[in-house]
């Protein structure tokens, strides 16, 4: 009874592994299928939409028209030191809610507020923290400073 478990999980791990395919780059007739799903079914209705775009599943279908397709994602734009600021600040309140996030800033998909995140301005505050403690000015302890030559042998 147990080796008939075990060889009936294998067998699931091997058809799921057979399922998957490489990552496919969308084609723009696959695109216009998705839009048309979405414009019959509406933005609630997944499951349905990707039945008309065959070979994607409801989770790239979703993803897909949210981070690519959407009228209201702005495209190429460049990103304003404003919206940067926004970011910062929001993620420093609320975390890495992007879409919570994203809500603040019309037009920007909440994939793209994360990537936006962590390509640029991580970086960039992590950098600017290690710099602020080389220069003394990080974080403050409660002990007084060492006075280093005290510990010279010489």
């Amino acid at each position: 009874m147990c080796y008939e478990m075990n060889n009936s999980s294998k067998t699931r791990e091997n058809t799921r592994k057979k399922q998957r395919r490489p990552a496919q780059m969308w084609t723009a007739e696959e695109d216009d299928l998705l839009l048309q799903g979405v414009k019959t079914y509406g933005i609630n209705h997944w499951k349905d939409v990707s039945s008309m775009v065959l070979g994607r599943t409801r989770k790239q279908c979703r993803e897909r028209y949210f981070n690519h397709l959407d009228n209201g994602i702005k495209k190429k734009a460049f990103w304003s030191i404003e919206e940067d600021r926004i970011i910062v600040k929001l993620q420093k309140e609320i975390g890495n809610r992007w879409t919570e996030i994203s809500k603040y800033l019309p037009g920007r998909a909440p994939n793209s507020v994360k990537n936006r995140y962590f390509s640029a301005l991580f970086k960039n505050q992590t950098t600017k923290t290690e710099n602020d403690i080389h220069k003394g000015e990080g974080p403050k302890s409660v002990f007084k400073p060492v006075d280093r030559h005290l510990y010279d042998v010489m």
